[in-house]
């Protein structure tokens, strides 16, 4: 099953380590397969700095974010209302960020403010809850 999230532009904003850049994205969508929701972007930077950004953290450094937000009233309503319908055919969430090509991850996914939606990475945030856990 899918659905379009927002077919125009948005923005994103990737925290990686100690790097927190907003980046433009577009056409954002959402799969349902086989129990498994893949939330999708694709980043259209908008200039030299956005492509710098995106180049520095998927790229050199082969580094999946740590977090994605996105603040944005319509994919939140569009997500929340997708996912009280369909909640127990859902088992799994991935996001999928298109650049020059695919990265995917595993997430955990929770609403911040009135409109903003925070994706975790899961394997991040097992580590940092790990971490937290020991000390």
């Amino acid at each position: 099953m899918f659905r379009s999230l927002r077919k125009g532009d948005t923005s994103i904003e990737i925290i990686s380590g100690n790097y927190y850049e907003t980046i433009n994205s577009k056409d954002t969508t959402l799969l349902l397969e086989n129990n498994k929701v893949t939330i999708s972007t694709t980043l259209n930077p908008i200039d030299e700095n956005q492509e710098e950004d995106i180049s520095y953290i998927l790229v050199e450094n082969k580094n999946l974010p740590n977090k994605v937000l996105f603040n944005d009233k319509q994919i939140r309503e569009r997500i929340e209302s997708f996912f009280t319908s369909y909640q127990k055919d859902i088992k799994d969430l991935e996001l999928k960020i298109k650049y020059d090509k695919s990265y995917q991850f595993k997430i955990n996914i929770s609403p911040f403010d009135k409109y903003g939606l925070t994706m975790s990475n899961r394997k991040w945030a097992f580590s940092k809850w790990r971490k937290e856990k020991s000390n």
